[in-house]
């Protein structure tokens, strides 16, 4: 799997520090799988479910607060993401930790990160970088919109 790379940081220490934390919790998953080991898929899953609302929430918020012009399109991704990891909760049900629940997992997980946090979150990234991606809650009320 990924390892959360300096270059993957978008700056924004809320965000970051949740980013830190699926990596982690990837990486104990991932461990774990390789070494033939138990997991503990029902924590596992209430965490990404957790991890979706929470982050998603955070993430969408400051989205709108800079004007970010892909929050369509990125609230879409958030959105197919909690949909897939939804559809897993009754296959752990009926399947556990059988080889099909693990490999549908870990897929989704690889396609998360390589996808979904390397390319979308980088594009936040660069755009929070850019001279007028101040948070409106930051800038002045009067002295400086969005558009001026």
């Amino acid at each position: 799997m990924l390892d959360l790379e300096p270059s993957l940081v978008i700056g924004v220490p809320e965000i970051d520090a949740q980013h830190k934390v699926l990596f982690e919790e990837v990486a104990s998953f991932e461990a774990a799988v390789n070494a033939h080991l138990p997991y503990r898929f029902r924590e596992f899953l209430t965490y990404l479910q957790m991890y979706a609302r929470t982050h998603f929430e955070a993430e969408e918020r400051l989205m709108r607060d800079v004007g970010y012009p892909l929050l369509a399109a990125h609230i879409h991704e958030h959105s197919d993401f909690k949909r897939r990891l939804q559809s897993l909760v009754p296959k752990w049900e009926v399947e556990s930790d059988s080889p099909a629940f693990v490999l549908a997992v870990h897929g989704l997980l690889h396609f998360w990160l390589a996808d979904h946090v390397t390319v979308s979150d980088k594009r936040l990234q660069a755009f929070l970088r850019t001279a007028d991606s101040t948070p409106l809650s930051d800038k002045p009320s009067t002295t400086r919109r969005r558009g001026r």
